[in-house]
């Protein structure tokens, strides 16, 4: 299952049910930038450090139910 084809509330309901990870949807959308940007040249910056960072909240945010509609999306 390629996780960046699903749709955000598909996503929110596998993140929720915690069927998928924040940090697995995040490897699973730099595995399709990488597979793609040297073509599309979309990006000047990709700052992967801060996003895995962000990923680790948005998973401490699930775990204690305070998600947002869009945490770790």
């Amino acid at each position: 299952m390629r996780l960046n084809e699903l749709t955000i509330s598909e996503l929110r309901r596998l993140l929720d049910n915690r069927d998928i990870t924040p940090k697995e949807l995040l490897d699973d959308v730099y595995k399709r930038i990488d597979e793609v940007e040297e073509k599309i040249m979309a990006f000047i910056t990709i700052d992967k450090a801060y996003a895995y960072n962000l990923s680790q909240e948005a998973e401490e945010a699930i775990i204690q139910n305070s998600a947002s509609l869009l945490t770790g999306i």
